[in-house]
């Protein structure tokens, strides 16, 4: 009968279209997880890079430190010949003040 197999093929396109319906909620689940994963793995490296952006910071600030400590530390040429002068000028006024070895000789 014509009203049977119209039932039928109602019938028929129905089960397809729940099936297709099926399948894309499937899909739509499926990248839902993929895309909430990605999002979590964003956030993380989002995180970590933070994280090693303060150890950056602290690193060039202790760079920053250093490299002052250095520069104090360091001492111009000029210093320096001034220092070996004064050193040379104490050494010359110990030997005029420190007793010879013949007055050690004597006191000992």
């Amino acid at each position: 009968r014509f009203s049977d197999k119209v039932k039928l093929l109602k019938k028929n396109k129905e089960d397809q279209l729940q099936k297709l319906r099926n399948q894309n909620r499937e899909r739509l689940d499926e990248l839902t997880h993929r895309l909430v994963a990605t999002s979590n793995q964003q956030e993380s490296a989002e995180r970590e890079i933070q994280s090693k952006e303060k150890e950056a910071n602290v690193l060039q600030a202790k760079i920053y430190e250093l490299e002052s400590e250095i520069e104090k530390l360091k001492v111009s040429d000029d210093d320096l010949e001034r220092l070996k002068s004064k050193v040379k000028e104490a050494e010359r006024n110990l030997d005029l003040h420190a007793p010879s070895n013949e007055d050690e000789k004597k006191m000992g």
